[in-house]
């Protein structure tokens, strides 16, 4: 039976606590994907069942309708299991109100961010979503996306095109602006997303941009928890534990973390009443979260699925990996500025121990997806501050090389696999053309723009490093190169 509204929930399922139909919608969500319904949904749905409150949210599948098929014939409920190791935790969320999918119902997605009840938006789109250049960090104006949002702004493709419709419908009938919050693990994630969406405003109405930028605020924000995504066999496997059929279930581990800058427009639900931070200052967290993390789940990726390994638990279990992804932490943990009570060894530990956890089945290719946008915010930044202070950049290198040996399409054993970042066609190209070469590759690479800073590109160190590994994974492999 597919789960529903009328659904015999078994008592191993914890449920909602509150009667969803007495509460409103006050929350609009781009980009309705797993991540959101572990992460942000999760705490709404904490808030809901503590203090009530017209928070629940209209959730927006911006590029297909598959999430909306999965959400609607259920009533928008779906299970959240929290699995660690052999335990798992099962909990029925009933925090999203509604789902919408943009490309059939743009008039719906603008009048639900325009509607009196709206208080905040928040994002998860990937860094891809703001439609930023990748060299200059603002908005690509260039891209046909945008371009499409700019010639025909009553029926946009991009977040930023349906913020800036629904904001200017708001204005339009005097409402007050939103608090708009990206989600999404990117540098500075809210400075970015309100400049683009200044800078788009402007392009469209300077009077809205004006308006925009007096009325709304976007609070930087920090998110972890790792949210794989949902396989046929984790729904079947659910199916059997709870007797029901749920198409949008989501898996996750236990630890969450949501650090938000305290800066609104409005009201907001109080998240930080149930586990979140609200702070002054966002950036140490989120240049942890980045650089400790999010760099080494890159560097787990990509070494992984040139080895032919296929989750982060099985990289992790190799002993020369994970003294690989230590020695990457190494270089990364001078660059941080954190409190000085923070127990930097302590959260290191704690990541390798989340690694570890053989029931999330997190998977290599997921993470490896649009490196050609993540690199740039997870590596980069290490990479610069050890060059500038005359630092290792040894492991920096390394997992630069070893995207550079992932754009090729082919493990170490020559078994193809799909690459999944439209932003670095053109650099795959070219790097297959080279037949795998490492001083050719290396040039390539450093050419190619909008990857690494010129600055960098140009340091004979960084050069040396590269070539360096491509010349070890070749002739030693991956495995074999990083033990040492």
């Amino acid at each position: 039976m597919r789960l529903n509204n009328s659904t015999a929930i078994p008592a191993a399922v914890s449920q909602p606590r509150y009667a969803r139909q007495h509460h409103g919608a006050g929350i609009v969500h781009l980009g309705l994907g797993a991540f959101h319904r572990g992460h942000q949904a999760w705490y709404t749905e904490a808030v809901l069942n503590r203090f009530g409150g017209n928070w629940r949210i209209i959730g927006v599948s911006l590029r297909s309708e598959s999430v909306y098929q999965q959400l609607m014939p259920q009533d928008c409920l779906y299970t959240l299991e929290v699995r660690h190791g052999q335990q798992r935790q099962r909990q029925l969320i009933g925090a999203l109100a509604e789902v919408l999918a943009a490309p059939a119902q743009p008039d719906k997605v603008i009048a639900a961010l325009a509607q009196r009840a709206t208080h905040v938006v928040t994002l998860t789109i990937t860094e891809k979503g703001y439609c930023l250049s990748a060299s200059s960090g603002e908005l690509d104006s260039a891209l046909p996306a945008v371009q499409h949002d700019l010639n025909n702004p009553a029926a946009p493709q991009t977040a930023l095109g349906f913020l800036c419709a629904g904001l200017a419908a708001r204005r339009a009938q005097d409402l007050p602006g939103l608090t708009i919050i990206s989600c999404d693990n990117i540098a500075n994630n809210g400075d970015k997303l309100r400049r683009a969406v200044l800078t788009f405003s402007q392009l469209i109405d300077p009077t809205l941009a004006s308006w925009i930028d007096r009325h709304c605020r976007f609070p930087a924000t920090m998110v972890d928890r790792i949210v794989p995504a949902s396989t046929e066999a984790d729904l079947d496997g659910l199916a059997a534990a709870v007797g029901y059929r749920d198409q949008a279930a989501v898996f996750t581990e236990a630890f969450v973390q949501w650090v938000i800058e305290d800066h609104f427009a409005g009201p907001v639900p109080p998240w930080n009443k149930v586990g979140a931070a609200f702070v002054a200052d966002v950036a140490p967290f989120e240049t942890m979260k980045l650089r400790l993390l999010n760099a080494s789940h890159s560097a787990i990726a990509y070494f992984g699925m040139l080895t032919g390994a296929q989750t982060v638990d099985e990289v992790i279990a190799q002993p020369v990996m994970r003294r690989a992804i230590s020695r990457l932490m190494a270089e990364a943990e001078p660059t941080l500025d954190l409190p000085p009570d923070f127990d930097v060894a302590a959260y290191r530990q704690q990541l390798l121990t989340r690694f570890d956890n053989s029931a999330l089945g997190h998977r290599c290719q997921q993470i490896a997806m649009d490196g050609s946008q993540k690199l740039p915010n997870r590596i980069v930044p290490i990479l610069q501050w050890q060059l500038n202070n005359d630092g290792a950049v040894t492991m920096t290198c390394a997992v630069l090389a070893a995207w550079c040996r992932y754009l090729l399409g082919l493990d170490e054993r020559a078994r193809p696999y799909t690459i999944d970042d439209p932003a670095a066609d053109a650099l795959a190209a070219r790097l297959r053309e080279s037949g795998g070469e490492p001083v050719k590759m290396t040039a390539i690479f450093l050419e190619h723009g909008g990857i690494l800073p010129e600055s960098i590109a140009a340091d004979p160190r960084v050069a040396r490093g590269i070539q360096h590994w491509l010349t070890d994974f070749g002739e030693r492999g991956i495995i074999a190169a990083l033990d040492n």
